[in-house]
């Protein structure tokens, strides 16, 4: 990167053609240059996209609507950034996204950050959807600014160097990518961080006590062990425990106190919040709902 401004790639992968209009509007309105960044938009139906190519963002056409790390990678081939931003396209950003990412990244004692991550929370403030926050996105809802064990991928800056370096986004996965690519950085000598100052808005239209558990149980499925297999030495001793009681026979029977003391430990974090505090049953739920996913997906692979 040259100066203290580089140049920045902003990619929003779009499977949602008739949501991305507000989210690209938050993102032309940056108090960052806006000579010194480009827009990506990458979806599968351009067609459906009206003018949206007229007002200075490239589209990129990936033929069909491919997991989202490999929407990612193809935005990620085509942009030509010293920084690449990725953003969901049902999210929208403050003003001064673009500059606070940029600034973690730019500090003379940043060389050794690959990514930095943000505070994403729900678009409309209910306690139904603080409670999808924490229970579904929980890598986005840090109070601290400083290194983290891992990212989510739906507001993230990543260094092209680091990005390159790890080859991308597991293009095969459809969840827990991030978790995979936060991972991968860290191994090879890159640090993940996550700026709590800044926060961007999603309208993930969860929030209600189906749409979590559901979701939940869904990411679980989808899921599995395989990033913590694949990534053995570097996930916490807990996830390591539950690796090793992989058979669905015994997994079975660690999901409750796997579940009662993961949550034990998020309530001691969440102490001195009284707000978050109230979601705990529903965290409980969903924690439950997602380890049985889990379980789920371990029994149709020892079927297979």
């Amino acid at each position: 990167m040259q100066g203290t401004q580089p140049f920045c790639s902003i990619i929003v992968p779009c499977g949602r053609p008739g949501r991305v209009t507000i989210t690209l509007d938050t993102v032309h309105n940056q108090s960052y240059p806006r000579e010194l960044y480009e827009i990506m938009l990458v979806t599968p139906a351009p067609e459906q996209l009206g003018n949206i190519g007229e007002n200075g963002v490239c589209i990129v056409n990936s033929g069909k609507l491919l997991p989202p790390g490999a929407m990612r990678n193809l935005g990620a081939a085509r942009a030509k950034g010293d920084i690449f931003l990725f953003l969901d396209d049902d999210c929208l950003v403050p003003v001064s996204w673009l500059d606070d990412m940029v600034r973690i990244m730019t500090r003379p004692e940043s060389q050794k950050v690959g990514a930095v991550g943000c505070r994403v929370v729900a678009f409309h403030d209910s306690f139904w959807n603080c409670c999808a926050d924490h229970a579904l996105f929980s890598a986005y809802q840090g109070r601290q600014t400083g290194q983290v064990a891992g990212l989510g991928s739906a507001a993230l800056a990543v260094r092209r160097q680091a990005f390159i370096t790890v080859g991308g986004f597991d293009e095969k996965l459809l969840a827990s990518e991030d978790w995979d690519f936060s991972l991968k950085l860290q191994e090879q000598g890159w640090q993940c961080w996550f700026s709590a100052a800044t926060e961007v808005r999603h309208d993930h239209r969860r929030g209600g006590f189906i749409p979590i558990l559901k979701a939940s149980w869904r990411y679980g499925l989808t899921s599995g062990l395989l990033v913590q297999r694949r990534h053995i030495s570097s996930v916490s001793w807990l996830a390591r425990v539950m690796v090793r009681m992989g058979h669905p026979g015994f997994y079975w029977f660690m999901i409750l106190p796997y579940v009662a003391f993961a949550t034990l430990l998020w309530c001691w974090e969440a102490r001195r919040f009284s707000r978050q505090l109230m979601c705990i049953p529903i965290v409980l739920l969903a924690r439950s709902a997602y380890q049985l996913g889990v379980w789920q997906a371990l029994c149709r692979s020892s079927i297979l």
